[in-house]
Order: C-alpha cells, then sequence, then structure tokens
C-alpha cells in the first residue's frame, strides 16, 4: 500500500514526507527508495522520520547505514 502510494503521487518539486515512530527504519528505507526511483519527477524531495524513542532512533540508524 505504501508502494503504491508513493508510486503514484503526481509530479512535484516540493514533495515532504514526514513519518512519525520510526520504529526500525523499515518503513523509512522502503520510501527513501522509492523517492530515489522518482527522483527525476520529484526532485528535491524530502523525507523526514521522527521518533521520541533513543532505542528506535539508534535501530534505525543502523538499520539504515547499511
Amino acid at each position: 500500500m505504501l508502494d503504491s502510494l508513493l508510486s503514484s503521487l503526481p509530479a512535484s518539486p516540493a514533495l515532504r514526507v514526514l513519518e512519525l515512530g520510526t520504529y526500525c527504519g523499515y518503513s523509512t528505507l522502503r520510501m527513501a527508495r522509492i523517492l530515489k526511483t522518482r527522483a527525476a519527477d520529484l526532485p528535491g524531495a524530502l523525507l523526514l522520520s521522527v521518533d521520541v524513542d533513543t532505542r528506535a532512533q539508534r535501530r534505525a540508524h543502523v538499520l539504515l547505514k547499511h
């Protein structure tokens, strides 16, 4: 569902995606990959993922580094 939503977005130079609750970063990684594949029609797209739990932040940081 998330993949199809991001894949079907119309071209926009100012797309902003806000994820509340990162947990382990899996959804963040999926969204980032889709946005990267659409870089030509979504220039300047920004993905921001936030979580108040420092353990979740660390888990996501480790996952996203690889």
